[in-house]
């Protein structure tokens, strides 16, 4: 049983109801991250409406972001533009470990 800490929160009574998922579908939450740069064509994930949600990059703008194209057929507007602080490398869960592996150097530093 899992109860999202920021998704699927019940419009009218605030609360946030137990889900019931399979053990392969659960994985850890990836750890802050250093903004990067971004190709063209590149799949990321980005921070919308309280959740990460897959999608791809079309375009890099001038001012420094990024024109992305959500997956989900359900997700509307189904092209944003987000800052680079909104997006992350997509990433998958599998079999005990991300892929691909987070490296050291993109892991987000505090001082």
């Amino acid at each position: 049983m899992v109860q999202f800490t920021h998704l699927f929160q019940d419009e009218k009574t605030g609360e946030r109801p137990l889900r019931m998922f399979s053990v392969s579908h659960i994985r850890p939450q990836l750890p802050p991250l250093r903004p990067r740069k971004f190709k063209q064509g590149e799949d990321a994930d980005a921070y919308h409406k309280d959740g990460w949600w897959e999608g791809v990059i079309l375009q890099e703008w001038n001012n420094g972001n990024y024109l992305f194209m959500f997956h989900s057929d359900n997700q509307w507007p189904k092209y944003v533009v987000f800052g680079v602080n909104q997006l992350r490398l997509h990433r998958t869960w599998f079999n005990g470990y991300w892929v691909p592996p987070v490296q050291e150097s993109e892991l987000a530093v505090e001082v």
